[in-house]
């Protein structure tokens, strides 16, 4: 089962894009700053797509992420940014917030396949959900 890792300190989006998630299917690894997320890839988990806020307390966005770009045993990690910042100029894909669950789901989708919904075969939205408040 493909994992994904979600890194956000604020509480309610972290879990509300972990849920939805788990509900398509995917394994979902939940972490409140880029510390705890940086020891756990340093301990070789491996997710197919990391999601990361760029602000956070503590180890912020953007710290990990320029310590994942240079450790050649983690740049290979596919990195999208969430975040409300305006066209902040890193080096990732970008999904700004607020967003519809269904461009999540697209773009988790792109890069670990689509993991099918729990207990419903695998298939496309056929229409965008509503976004979720403040994610």
């Amino acid at each position: 089962m493909p994992h994904i890792f979600v890194t956000e300190d604020d509480p309610d989006i972290r879990t509300s894009i972990a849920d939805v998630l788990a509900e398509e299917g995917y394994e979902v690894r939940e972490f409140c700053n880029g510390e705890d997320t940086l020891r756990e890839l340093k301990g070789g988990s491996r997710p197919c797509v990391l999601l990361l806020d760029l602000l956070m307390p503590e180890m912020g966005g953007q710290q990990l992420l320029d310590a994942i770009r240079c450790d050649p045993s983690l740049a290979q990690i596919a990195v999208v940014v969430i975040t409300g910042a305006k066209a902040p100029a890193v080096d990732a894909e970008v999904l700004s917030k607020p967003f519809e669950l269904g461009d999540l789901v697209a773009v988790v989708s792109r890069y670990c396949g689509h993991a099918g919904a729990k207990g419903r075969p695998s298939m496309p939205h056929p229409e965008p959900p509503d976004a979720v408040p403040g994610v």
